[in-house]
């Protein structure tokens, strides 16, 4: 076997060097790699042409690369062609394309690999596919462990378009592989990680494939930020590289470098890391290099043939002087050539792995034959010393290692270089040192400025004499554990001055360390943020500020609205002729457009300042998905429009995620596709699985449309608040300009972004992805919800409850009682304020509250807070509100309510709270004996068995002396009423049933007048109550 290494030029140059090197045009058994950084995917396919039309029998693949390695020199923007003559060894030459990387690899597999394949050389697209499953389905088939070598194609690190190279055939999205066979041919591998790995041990919480979310379950960035400091997170990945993260990979340690960062802070990485993994951050290690020895099977080898060097680019990036070194004692030990890749490729103990930041090399030699005589060949001998000499193949210089070194140096030779140091950050800085006591044993200027004290003052004296009292203990605790254990703490808090006042500081407490490890001092080095704090402050109390009058705003304006909307909808149910009918429907369309306005306004607020808060619930998608669409079927409709509703059937039927907020989002996207459409046109919902694993699930929503579409250069501007995309859409088609823009901030909150695709004239997609974890099956078992049973008189007469309504506002008191007229076994009372109702619920029994939030006197929160703490009733509470605020519901809800009704009234949902509160005649009849029991229990001391047996001998008297005073009535008879009154009166004073006792006093005070009353309804009363013991008795 011959190697040749060439940086190609010409054709006419090329088929020179081939000449004089006496290499065949003919020649079947000859391999050339083609490495290039230099060139397009168009240039490349030029120069694979016209190396065929020389060796038309070569077998040719390559990569598009970070740079190219040739004869221990680097090179950019150049063409290098290994060129491999043998003359015992087969080449078999294969390629293939798919989408999914681990099909891809299989696919491959099952071509290449037979009993007699030694060596595969593989390429594969740096950008489209994922290395680490490409190789797994790669190494399927591999049922001999032929040696995998190679890398993944890359490009100078500008992350736009890599290729492969196959014959003539230049591809992007590709694999490409060369499988080598022969009986004379020896394969080595040997690889040089050189990192070593330092620090804790961080595990991977959150993650997908290549790209990480969270290390110990904190924001990955969060986590750089802490180790690494803030200048490397902003300098990303530039800064970050050379830090790569080091795992255990079997019996190997493996690196991931950091590839780039995305919008939503994820980290990518050149390489999957899985959930669960264990992690620590790795630095350049000199020591592990110079450790480094060639394996016993290179040694023994003393005739290599070829060397192909695979290097990660990030070695390139920091390292290429001394790589350039390494290189060249390879090139030494035979002709050498390669690439910088996006990931090397490495076969180890029957595995095929992805490396990061490393330098793999595969060396190949024919025994029985020949090498090139331009290269000397070197000796195991020769070899042993140079590892003697130089360390191993690989010199790399430490530069982390070192600089550290030096600096521990420069600290070591003299204290005197502290103290000048902490002269210079006086102007800048508050520093102090303490023992490890916490007795201060310097300040600089700035903290006797800042203080108020001289250092005459503070030096020898406990660090807590400018601590701020009204600080917690807490803190303090939490700051000693973590210093005393080693550790840097930060924090931000108050301190007091000499004169008193407070100032606010940023702070790190670092422990200084002896040579031997032992803790004693520690320095604290401050920022003074008081500004920053009060300006914080000022800034938090305008939110506030601003939070109320939104709150204001919504109520006032929502209150009114509430009466417009309520009334206009039970107008319209009344006979009205055509134009009633019309104006009736323009005052509710106005109405609801305000409303829009309104409910668009205080979202846009919401997520501006950040106070939107995400339900995470379980949800089933089908349904929900299902449900939206329907909400806007009827409007389609109306424009004659074809709606189309497309759900994948592999999507889980539980998902976790907040319903209410992505429903919101489909609205918005659905109503303005619609309206935005003419008459016969499309609008298309779907919903498309994307990706899938055991744990969560994403999913792309697009909403499509046949409309008038969105000129190219308006569409930047579609997303801001207010914004159309010309202002004569406003005018003709109506709306805010807020729907998309809260469409997409809602889409930014939860991690995604919201896309499109237009056309003018032609229409517009809109589309987002979206991740869901997954949940039980079980958990969405569908909970039969209360029917709106009011369809007619009938079934609204099936409902029976006691409601009192406290609502301060004349109107709304008056659209409440004309909502409630159907119910003719509803019971409503009215409250003007929190104050009246409390009184009221103090006099009677009611079985639902509907309470108003802003009332005079006393508002709803705290009338409920009192009715729940101090009169102890578990009567259900309904928040009825213009509130609509975030943090609104969870506020009611915390003081005691039970549901929450924002205004104006949706008298659908009115009424499903009716049927979930409303009782059965068997459960009223139940409800009122309990009552009655439960009153001579606490007044007379009866058990349920007496008190039964008393309300049963009363039942019977009353049955018998009713019909005596229902004659006595009829006859006028004073006499006769009088003492059949007065005897039920007692009768059921004794027995404390307050509401015959009632109407008895009544009926016997005016006979005693000699006065017969008209009680006609007041005996109906009475009968009904007779009717209510006998049925519960």
């Amino acid at each position: 076997m011959k190697q040749y290494n060439y940086i190609y030029d010409t054709q006419d140059a090329f088929q020179n060097f081939l000449q004089e090197r006496s290499i065949k045009n003919e020649g079947r058994n000859i391999l050339i790699q083609m490495f290039t950084s230099e060139h397009s995917l168009e240039d490349a396919v030029k120069i694979a042409e016209e190396i065929t039309t020389v060796l038309p029998h070569a077998a040719i693949i390559g990569a598009s690369t970070a740079g190219e390695i040739i004869s221990g020199k680097i090179l950019e923007k150049s063409t290098v062609l290994s060129i491999s003559v043998f003359e015992k060894t087969s080449i078999e030459l294969f390629s293939a394309s798919a989408e999914d990387s681990y099909k891809l690899g299989l696919l491959l597999s099952k071509q290449i690999f037979n009993a007699k394949t030694k060596c595969v050389i593989t390429f594969v697209d740096g950008l489209q596919h994922n290395g680490q499953e490409y190789l797994q389905g790669l190494n399927a088939m591999n049922y001999n462990n032929a040696v995998i070598a190679g890398g993944m194609a890359a490009d100078m690190l500008h992350f736009e378009k890599t290729y492969t190279i196959c014959g003539t055939k230049v591809s992007r999205g590709c694999a490409v592989c060369v499988a080598l066979s022969g009986e004379e041919l020896e394969v080595l591998q040997d690889y040089n990680l050189g990192w070593r790995a330092v620090g804790p041990i961080f595990t991977i919480t959150k993650s997908d494939g290549a790209r990480v979310y969270e290390i110990n379950n904190r924001p990955v960035k969060d986590l750089y930020k802490e180790v690494l400091g803030s200048f490397a997170v902003e300098n990303m990945p530039a800064s970050t590289i050379e830090f790569p993260l080091i795992l255990q990979d079997g019996d190997m340690l493996v690196a991931r470098s950091l590839l780039s960062v995305s919008k939503d802070g994820s980290i990518l990485y050149g390489g999957n890391l899985e959930e669960g993994a264990e992690v620590r951050f790795g630095i350049g290690s000199r020591t592990l290099v110079n450790q480094y020895n060639p394996s016993e099977a290179l040694l023994e080898s003393q005739s290599l043939q070829a060397c192909f060097i695979y290097s990660c680019i990030a070695r390139k990036m920091f390292l290429d002087k001394e790589l350039e070194k390494s290189f060249k004692i390879i090139e030494n030990t035979a002709p050498s050539s390669g690439f910088f890749t996006y990931g090397e490729f490495f076969f180890n103990d029957q595995k095929t792995k992805l490396l990061n930041i490393t330098t793999t090399l595969l060396f190949l030699r024919e025994k029985g034959t020949v090498g090139d005589t331009e290269h000397h060949d070197r000796t195991k001998e020769t070899i042993k010393n140079q590892s003697k000499t130089d360390g191993a193949l690989f010199n790399l210089i430490d530069y982390v290692t070192t600089e550290l070194k030096e600096q521990e140096k420069g600290f070591k030779s003299s204290k005197f270089q502290l103290d000048e140091f902490l002269k210079a950050l006086d102007s800048v800085v508050i520093i102090s040192r303490t023992d490890t006591d916490g007795i201060i044993t310097y300040v600089n200027e700035r903290f006797e400025e800042i203080s108020g004290y001289t250092k005459e003052e503070l030096i020898g004296k406990p660090h807590s004499i400018v601590r701020n009292p009204n600080v917690e203990d807490a803190v303090f605790a939490k700051m000693w554990e973590t210093i005393t254990k080693g550790n840097i703490w930060k924090g931000e808090f108050s301190n007091r001055a000499k004169d008193g006042s407070l100032y606010y500081v940023k702070s790190s407490i670092i422990p200084i360390h002896d040579e031997n490890s032992e803790i004693i001092e520690y320095m604290a080095i401050r920022e003074d943020v008081t500004s920053l704090v009060e300006s914080r402050k000022k800034a938090e109390a305008a939110e506030a500020a601003q939070s109320m009058f939104l709150a204001n705003m919504s109520h006032e304006i929502r209150t009114p609205m509430n009466g417009i909307l309520g009334f206009s909808e039970l107008l319209a149910k009344t006979k009205l002729d055509a134009s009633q009918q019309k104006y009736i429907k323009a005052i509710n369309s106005s109405t609801k457009i305000l409303l829009d306005i309104v409910n668009d306004i205080l979202d846009s607020s919401k997520i501006t300042s950040n106070k939107i808060v995400f339900e995470k619930l379980a949800i089933n998608p089908y349904e929900e998905f299902a449900t939206t669409y329907e909400l806007l079927k009827t409007t389609a409709q109306e424009k004659s429009i074809n709606y189309v509703s497309e759900i994948d059937e592999n999507i889980s039927k539980c998902l976790l995620g907040d319903a209410t907020r992505l429903r919101q989002i489909k609205i918005n996207l659905l109503s303005n596709a619609i309206k935005f459409t003419p008459k016969f046109g499309e609008v298309r919902f779907t919903v498309s699985l994307v990706t899938s694993d055991a744990k969560s699930q994403t999913l792309l929503f697009s909403v499509e449309d046949s409309g008038i579409g969105i000129a190219k250069e308006k569409l930047q501007d579609i997303f801001k608040p207010f914004s159309q995309a010309d202002a004569s859409t406003t005018r003709k088609f109506g709306g805010t300009g807020l729907g998309l823009s809260i469409s997409s901030d809602l889409i930014k909150a939860f991690g995604s972004e919201l896309k499109v695709d237009s056309e003018v004239g032609k229409g517009s997609r809109f589309y987002f992805t979206m991740r869901f974890d997954i949940c039980e099956d079980e958990v969405t078992k569908e909970v039969p919800a209360a029917d709106a049973v009011c369809q007619n008189d009938e079934e609204c007469n099936k409902l029976h409850l006691n409601v009192l309504a406290a609502e301060d506002y004349d109107v709304n008191r008056m659209l409440i009682e004309s909502i409630f007229e159907k119910y003719k076994n509803i019971e409503l009372s009215f409250a003007v304020n929190g104050k009246d109702a409390i009184e009221k619920l103090q006099q009677n029994d009611f079985d639902l509250v509907l309470m108003d939030i802003n009332m005079p006197v006393l508002n709803g929160i705290d009338a409920t807070r009192y009715i729940r703490q101090k009169l102890h009733r578990k009567v259900p509470i309904v928040a009825l509100t213009a509130n609509a605020l975030e943090g609104d519901r969870e506020k009611f809800l915390e003081c005691g309510m039970d549901e929450y009704l924002s205004k104006p009234i949706d008298v659908e949902a009115l009424e499903n709270i009716l049927c979930k509160y409303s009782k059965t005649e068997t459960e009223m009849y139940s409800r009122y004996i309990d009552t009655v029991l439960e009153r001579l229990k606490l007044k007379l001391g009866l058990s349920e068995t007496v008190s039964k047996k008393l309300l049963k001998t009363f039942l019977e008297s009353l049955k018998e002396i009713l019909p005596e005073l229902q004659e006595a009535l009829e006859l006028k008879d004073v006499q006769k009423v009088y003492e059949t009154a007065h005897k039920l009166k007692g009768a059921a004073g004794a027995l404390y049933i307050g509401e015959i006792y009632e109407i008895m006093l009544k009926i016997e005070t005016a006979a005693q007048q000699g006065i017969i009353v008209e009680c006609e309804e007041d005996m109906k009363q009475v009968c009904e109550y007779v009717t209510v013991l006998e049925k519960a008795l």
